[in-house]
């Protein structure tokens, strides 16, 4: 099993080399939902054990919210 950060840094190290820019934390918390989303629709298992929040702005996973707090300021 992986943890959101496996999934995170996934995306962060392949899409963002892919398009050549940055991923907004609140785009990262949505692929990182929706990977979990489709593991568990395809496998029938959870692909991380952590909770997923319903925010205001989306599905949260409060331990990716604390590891890139500090970039949600500026990135609207």
């Amino acid at each position: 099993m992986y943890t959101p950060d496996h999934i995170a840094d996934f995306f962060l190290s392949n899409i963002s080399a892919e398009k050549g820019e940055p991923i907004s934390p609140l785009k990262l918390q949505k692929l990182v939902y929706y990977a979990q989303a489709w593991h568990y629709t395809i496998c029938g298992v959870p692909l991380f054990e952590e909770g997923i929040e319903a925010w205001m702005n989306g599905p949260v996973v409060p331990s990716l919210f604390r590891r890139f707090a500090r970039h949600t300021e500026h990135s609207g």
